[in-house]
């Protein structure tokens, strides 16, 4: 429910697009992109990292692809914004509320990726932990 599908029907014609791009895959997943070899060389799989080193993966990137069918408010997401790094996410469950970059297809998918320097960066202030603590403090008080 990761959205593999996509990346796997997606990466080639990207590649065919903007061959100067490079995929990092991060994370513990199930599985890996299923590509042709042709293109090997444009896809990284790092794997599980600490959660140390996160943050400097999303600082590093030029933007963060989360084509998930099913997510409600992924924390991914929202860590790339803290970073200043774009999304570009599937219009599924809460996503539109962090984000404009927005995709329903895959044809809308590789226009969003083989464009990503256009991308608006959206604000992830409402996020912060300044935003948050007055919200988190109401909510558990309840419970005192």
């Amino acid at each position: 429910m990761k959205g593999f599908d996509t990346f796997d029907a997606t990466i080639p014609r990207i590649l065919n697009r903007r061959n100067d791009l490079q995929f990092v895959f991060v994370g513990s997943g199930e599985r890996v992109p299923q590509i042709p070899e042709q293109y090997a060389d444009h896809v990284t799989v790092v794997g599980r990292v600490t959660p140390e080193s996160i943050a400097s993966y999303f600082q590093h990137a030029d933007v963060l692809a989360h084509p998930s069918l099913t997510e409600g408010l992924s924390r991914s997401v929202v860590e790339a914004l803290m970073c200043d790094t774009p999304v570009i996410v599937r219009d599924v469950g809460e996503l539109a509320s962090v984000t404009s970059n927005l995709f329903t297809t895959d044809a809308e998918f590789v226009d969003l990726v083989c464009g990503f320097e256009d991308l608006p960066l959206d604000d992830p202030e409402p996020f912060s932990m300044t935003a948050l603590k007055e919200q988190y403090v109401s909510f558990f008080t309840q419970f005192v």
